[in-house]
């Protein structure tokens, strides 16, 4: 059993991309940076196959080696690669995804970086809001999300048994959202039922 959120931001502007700080620099990932790529998290054949759908990567460089990455699809719709889960997007919405720091550059600003650079992205191919995923439990990173102005937006519960998945959603409310600012996530029997 696996229990995610997803998020929305609805306008990531200028106002939204605050200073950053760090030596790291953002650019646009190609199939060139498979290695460095790889340095990061091993999944060759996942990096190529993202490639070759027209997913969009930004790499964070420090020193000219790759020190993270994200993943963006600016489609009608993403696979979630764990749960094949479709994360269903409108017209003016882009999906991150698999944001990855190498540990020793974390804490930093990159994550900050990446959200900058995602504005001229976004504004490259017309969109003006951004999807993401977060696990249940994964505070700092909800944490993150929130404090930049993400919202979230349905939970869902995925189960597998027998190789079917199952997936219950719950459209969150305002409520809901106040409950997932807290220092500490609900529970998984609060409003799931």
């Amino acid at each position: 059993m696996a229990w995610f959120y997803l998020l929305r931001l609805d306008n990531l502007s200028e106002k939204t991309a605050v200073k950053t700080r760090g030596l790291a620099r953002i650019r646009k990932g190609t199939p060139e940076d498979i290695e460095g790529l790889v340095r990061c998290q091993d999944k060759r054949s996942v990096y190529l196959n993202r490639f070759i759908a027209g997913d969009t990567c930004l790499v964070a460089t420090i020193n000219g080696e790759i020190a993270g990455h994200e993943w963006f699809c600016s489609g009608d719709a993403y696979i979630e690669e764990r749960f094949l889960y479709k994360i269903k997007l409108n017209s003016d919405e882009i999906y991150s995804y698999d944001g990855f720091i190498l540990e020793e550059h974390r804490i930093q600003g990159i994550w900050m970086k990446f959200k900058v650079d995602l504005s001229t992205l976004m504004a490259s191919l017309g969109k003006r809001k951004v999807m993401t995923l977060i696990d249940y439990g994964n505070e700092l990173s909800m944490k993150t999300h929130l404090r930049f102005g993400f919202y979230p937006i349905k939970s869902v519960i995925y189960m597998n048994i027998f190789g079917w998945s199952f997936f219950k959603e719950r459209t969150l409310s305002p409520e809901d959202n106040i409950l997932l600012s807290n220092p500490s996530f609900p529970s998984p029997s609060r409003g799931e039922g």
